[in-house]
């Protein structure tokens, strides 16, 4: 999946805004985010400071020089169907994006998942094929706050302001805040 470059970073679909460093493409997500929960009132301004905090101080390991590749967007046990141990098959690419291909591991390591054995097997896999970056466990992390970000607006606006799940998300972003 990762092996397919793309011409910038961002949407697929046409008409969609792209830009052509990581950095900026990410930044732009982020701070839609961002912004959009300053509105919303669903997370606490003391947490949303220090997401800006975190974000301020390790803004460099967003700056990274990488060429845009297919990412699926919503890598979970459903979507990857396997057949005599290797991937036969990768479903459902509605949250498909180009970008850095890290990225991609926002949803799959995120601390809420309940298949820790799947996630370490994906993991294990990936690296044999594409090692990761030595920055990548700090990284991700803030990769996980995003992702946290995009599922905390679908809770506010689409599922009810589900408080379960609104509970859930704020954990995740509580844990990757952690040092």
């Amino acid at each position: 999946l990762h092996a397919i470059e793309m011409k910038a970073f961002g949407g697929l679909v046409s008409g969609t805004i792209t830009f052509k460093t990581w950095y900026a493409f990410i930044m732009h997500t982020y701070s839609y985010y961002l912004e959009n929960h300053k509105k919303y009132g669903i997370i606490s301004k003391d947490l949303l400071k220090r997401i800006e905090e975190r974000f301020k101080r390790d803004d460099y390991l967003l700056k990274i020089k990488t060429k845009p590749v297919l990412l699926h967007g919503d890598c979970q046990r459903e979507n990857i169907k396997i057949k005599d141990g290797k991937i036969a098959g990768v479903f459902d690419f509605e949250w498909s994006i180009a970008g850095h291909n890290e990225f991609e591991f926002k949803s799959i390591l995120s601390p809420s998942k309940k298949h820790k054995i799947l996630q370490e097997e994906v993991m294990k896999g990936y690296e044999s094929i594409t090692p990761l970056s030595p920055e990548f466990p700090q990284r991700v992390k803030l990769y996980i706050i995003i992702n946290c970000l995009d599922f905390l607006e679908a809770a506010h606006l689409h599922w009810e302001d589900d408080e379960e799940r609104i509970q859930k998300y704020l954990g995740v972003i509580e844990t990757q805040l952690q040092e």
